[in-house]
């Protein structure tokens, strides 16, 4: 089955587009869409007129094998004219994301609540309760700390405020695309359809090489440049507007795989108990061990299954052999790209890291590394 993308813009389908980049990823909560044409011209009295002009902040609807998968709003045009070519290439953003980036709120305070009660209230507050549908795909109560105050700080964005929080409660934060707000963590299943996994792992393994290989192009990089032995995280306020009793207290975590002694220090604008503070430094080391050791692939079409009914989709497990590169074992993806263009057709960019990446415990995530194969002939 040929898969089908139709994109509605403010309500009218388009079909001028040459090409199109639908991307989704667990270190961002946004969906990001682009697309290219070529504008349509017409002249009037002499004088050249655009005909099916698309506008910052115009509606639009992507559906992929008709089903929607994004409802969004346009952000940028970029125009580029030369001697062989014309064309126009919009970006735009999932609707839910866009208000929550894009808004700033009054500072508040609030008290100890559950974090998705918190994210609720908040929604609400602001006017977004119609646009932004929060979805708690973890079932017990998220607490965020002891006796802490909870604040909007003057000059932060919401969502910045949730996602300062989203690490005390040791959760993560994505848009669907179609609205929803969700709460998940690694390997937690959904059944919000198009993002989340409803299947721990993917229905089809990633091989490279051989008849049985499915993927197009690879690419693997490791690098220890943002990585750290000890990463520290400490608080900078000086806790006159809040409840914890510490002032400026310190977490602290260790990274055993990196030997160079480098320390890395991150200041946090509000008094933060120490313990949370660590929880915090070992998310830090986990996350850029994540990114310091990467797979890349690209594979044919968007969906996995026979029907092309079933998309690839992040926080899923899949299979990957690729003898060469030494990738062998189960990983985390990360990130997925949809494209199409009439130079390759459809296809799926998919950004794969190891299991445990996105996880608060270093030696469960060491653990599942050496478990297995990823790059090991490049460990010293």
């Amino acid at each position: 089955m040929e898969d089908v993308v139709k994109l509605v813009v403010n309500g009218v389908e388009f079909t001028n587009f040459i090409s199109f980049e639908l991307k989704n990823t667990m270190i961002s909560i946004t969906t990001d869409f682009s697309f290219t044409y070529a504008p349509k011209i017409k002249y009037v009295n002499g004088k050249p007129v655009l005909v099916d002009v698309i506008k910052e902040q115009d509606e639009v609807k992507i559906f992929i094998n008709n089903i929607q998968y994004l409802i969004g709003y346009i952000v940028s045009i970029d125009w580029n004219e030369d001697a062989g070519n014309d064309l126009i290439t919009v970006q735009g953003m999932d609707k839910a994301s866009y208000c929550l980036l894009r808004h700033y709120p009054s500072p508040k305070n609030y008290k100890k609540m559950d974090y998705a009660e918190l994210i609720r209230t908040v929604v609400a507050e602001n006017g977004f309760q119609d646009i932004v549908i929060v979805q708690k795909l973890i079932p017990e109560l998220l607490t965020i700390e002891g006796q802490e105050d909870i604040q909007i700080d003057d000059g932060e964005t919401l969502f910045n405020f949730l996602d300062r929080y989203a690490l005390k409660a040791q959760v993560l934060l994505n848009t669907t695309g179609t609205g929803e707000l969700v709460i998940y963590r690694e390997g937690v299943l959904g059944s919000v359809l198009g993002k989340f996994p409803n299947k721990a792992k993917a229905g089809i393994a990633l091989i490279n090489g051989g008849r049985a290989g499915n993927i197009l192009s690879s690419n693997f990089k490791t690098s220890v440049l943002e990585r750290f032995q000890v990463i520290e995280i400490f608080s900078q306020s000086n806790n006159t507007s809040h409840s914890v009793k510490n002032t400026n207290p310190i977490g602290s975590a260790v990274d055993e795989q990196i030997k160079i002694p480098n320390r890395f220090r991150v200041g946090k604008n509000i008094p933060t108990q120490s313990t949370t503070l660590a929880d915090i430094a070992k998310w830090n080391v986990n996350v850029r061990r994540a990114k310091g050791r990467m797979y890349n692939c690209t594979v044919q079409g968007i969906g996995f299954s026979p029907q092309n009914r079933d998309f690839w989709k992040i926080n899923t497990y899949v299979e990957v052999l690729d003898e060469k590169k030494g990738v062998n074992g189960e990983f985390l993806i990360e990130s997925v790209t949809f494209s199409q263009s009439p130079q390759n057709g459809t296809i799926t960019q998919l950004q794969l890291v190891n299991k445990g990446s996105y996880t608060l415990d270093i030696k469960q995530a060491i653990q599942k590394l050496q478990r297995n194969n990823f790059g090991n002939q490049f460990n010293s």
